[in-house]
């Protein structure tokens, strides 16, 4: 799904497996769950799909004949071939391009501003799109399948929370808490119900920044430490 100038990829947990021989001179260090290979340059890489699904795999070969084998895993792409219905919760600084780019992909469906001048800016930027001044009423709202969050900074923790125990999948700009534990409590939630919760990183999908993720990976760059 494309998302202005990036790709708005609802695929953003992966599984991250590995075996190792134990005493192999790369060790068995991850650079994250990242699908690139963090020991280098392998020497043997295969990937299968299977209907939604896809694993790539790395295997480099050890010093004492044995070898590292790293699996990496995508989940389940439960938009493949449709367009959620989303509701943005805020339409002010930030929520207005966010109305702007989901209205275009066709995806939105309310935004709930409790601001008067928010509200009307929706109501410019996007006729035709239902607009509320209650966050509840996107949360609660059993045909809104995911939730865009764009308010200030204080309230995003409390309406991801919300909106997550409500069964909502959950798009949250930067930064996703105020507090480290509230948002490891979110992922915990999100695993928990099964549901999706991306930050607004948007930046990692820039053709430049994979690039750079490639090259790192290969080992091109060297010992990257910052």
């Amino acid at each position: 799904m494309q998302f202005g100038n990036f790709f708005f990829r609802p695929v953003i947990f992966l599984i991250f497996t590995a075996t190792s021989c134990g005493d192999c001179p790369n060790g068995n260090k991850k650079r994250g769950d990242v699908p690139g290979p963090p020991h280098g340059t392998p020497d043997n890489r295969s990937m299968t799909t299977s209907g939604e699904f896809f694993s790539i795999s790395y295997i480099y070969n050890c010093h004492n004949g044995n070898h590292v084998t790293e699996t990496y895993q995508s989940s389940n792409d439960k938009y493949l071939g449709k367009t959620p219905s989303i509701g943005l919760l805020g339409c002010g600084y930030w929520g207005k391009n966010l109305a702007r780019n989901f209205a275009n992909l066709g995806a939105l469906k309310l935004v709930c501003d409790p601001a008067q001048a928010g509200r009307q800016v929706a109501k410019v930027k996007v006729p035709g799109v239902a607009v509320s001044s209650e966050f509840r009423d996107a949360i609660q709202a059993s045909e809104i399948e995911a939730v865009v969050i764009a308010t200030p900074a204080e309230t995003h923790f409390e309406l991801a929370e919300a909106a997550l125990k409500a069964g909502k999948d959950v798009f949250v700009e930067k930064p996703m808490a105020l507090k480290v534990e509230d948002g490891l409590k979110l992922k915990s939630l999100a695993d928990q119900h099964g549901r999706i919760l991306m930050v607004g990183h948007l930046l990692e999908y820039h053709p430049a920044v994979l690039r750079l993720r490639e090259l790192i990976s290969a080992g091109e760059l060297g010992n990257v430490n910052y």
